[in-house]
């Protein structure tokens, strides 16, 4: 795509001129979860030579905010998100906009089609089912035409399990039948106070949304996927899992299985690849714990539909997550410390053509810092780097795209790696 032509009093700059075109900004550098994106983005960049911004309301109060946690060289540009000639102006400034401002279904859609008028490739770190499937369904063709990708769920949610899927099937080269997600968050001495309350305001969203994506459903998929031939057995609601040394597992509700899905449609449709079926679990503290979590899961999916009920979920984050929410968000200390295990068991076959049940398991390990907010910053900025230099490798010339079929090509894994991410895949065991 060519170069264009940025436009004139799009905001303040520091490290480059105000009209000169940048390779990636930030959009939602002020909140709590763009802070650490923010912080990413400015090392990657110092790394690699980019030329980055980070947008705001108030180009002042966004200094201070980020600090010294991000160079002088990132240029801090005005940005108001409920002004169509604001946003139209800052997407001219990007090659490539990472959009960190929810709710999503609030406030997503307006930079989006700001992106679209502008030829801006877009990532995000939405966790909302609803947002990222209309974004599928009904901008696909629009971005196609313009050459442009539109990528979501880029940070914890969805890329370690999508590349999990990506990295099995290439070890595999009989094909990879199926394969269960192992999650696993190892607070270190100061503890973890909670995630922050944006994403429990996110997730009641995503909740109460289920109809209107039960419909979206008839159009993402008009047939079925075909039926697994070997299903993969489930572990139930609590089970203890070998993978994570025989820690206690409970099914995870994230939105990682759908967005596998819709990966796993696009490779049928395009290359002909059989879906690989999908389980997520996450490792809970004992299996009372892990009870009280189960119950607590049950209470907020009623609460959701009952009147009134999101009044409450809103109200009491802290006692009605059971701990697992914090409107403060864990410390600094606390995320510094805390490290995440991904760990992807996968069946499937050692020789194109196979026949019969799946004859091998690979297991494949990955080692990321804090997940809500360390590796999400890691993973949506490599999504970043990826659709700046790596065009060449993604699929078709633009569109919607669920990131596994984005990025399944590209050397997102190495990019990962070179910031210290470990994947290592364990010797092959007979099935």
């Amino acid at each position: 795509m060519p170069p264009r032509p940025a436009a004139a009093g799009d905001g303040e700059g520091t490290g480059v001129g105000p009209l000169e075109r940048l390779d990636v900004v930030l959009l939602g550098a002020s909140g709590f979860t763009g802070r650490y994106i923010a912080a990413e983005l400015s090392a990657v960049a110092a790394q690699l030579g980019l030329r980055v911004g980070v947008a705001g309301r108030d180009t002042r109060r966004l200094r201070q905010l980020l600090g010294s946690s991000v160079s002088s060289q990132v240029s801090v540009l005005h940005a108001d998100i409920s002004s169509t000639v604001s946003l139209n102006r800052l997407c001219q400034r990007a090659t490539v906009l990472i959009n960190a401002t929810g709710p999503y279904h609030e406030l997503g859609w307006p930079v989006v089609r700001a992106c679209l008028r502008a030829g801006t490739h877009y990532v995000d770190i939405c966790g909302e089912r609803l947002f990222a499937e209309r974004c599928q369904v009904e901008l696909h063709d629009q971005a196609e035409r313009s050459g442009v990708y539109l990528v979501s769920t880029c940070g914890f949610d969805s890329i370690p399990a999508e590349l999990g899927s990506v990295l099995l099937q290439r070890a595999l080269p009989g094909g990879l039948s199926g394969f269960r997600c192992y999650l696993h968050m190892q607070p270190g001495a100061a503890g973890y106070r909670g995630v922050h309350l944006g994403t429990w305001l996110s997730s009641i969203h995503g909740t109460a949304c289920v109809l209107p994506v039960l419909r979206l459903q008839r159009r993402l998929f008009p047939a079925p996927l075909p039926a697994a031939r070997y299903p993969l057995r489930s572990r139930g609601l609590l089970h203890r899992a070998a993978p994570l040394g025989d820690r206690w597992c409970l099914p995870f509700l994230g939105p990682d299985v759908l967005v596998h899905q819709r990966s796993a449609a696009w490779r049928l449709r395009h290359r002909g690849t059989p879906p690989a079926q999908m389980q997520q679990y996450v490792a809970v503290a004992g299996f009372w714990r892990g009870l009280v979590i189960a119950l607590t899961a049950v209470l907020f999916g009623l609460l959701c539909f009952l009147p009134g009920g999101q009044w409450l979920l809103r109200a009491f984050p802290e006692r009605l997550s059971a701990g697992l929410i914090s409107r403060r968000g864990p410390s600094a200390e606390q995320v510094r410390q805390t490290r995440f295990t991904v760990v992807c068991e996968g069946e499937g076959w050692r020789q194109p053509d196979a026949a019969g049940p799946p004859d091998t398991r690979r297991t494949l390990r990955m080692q990321f810092p804090e997940a809500a907010y360390l590796t999400t910053a890691l993973c949506v900025v490599q999504c970043a780097v990826c659709l700046l230099r790596e065009t060449d490798r993604m699929p078709g010339r633009g569109g919607a795209l669920p990131p596994g079929a984005a990025f399944g090509d590209t050397t997102l894994d190495q990019r990962l790696q070179a910031r210290g991410v470990q994947i290592s895949l364990e010797s092959e065991q007979a099935h």
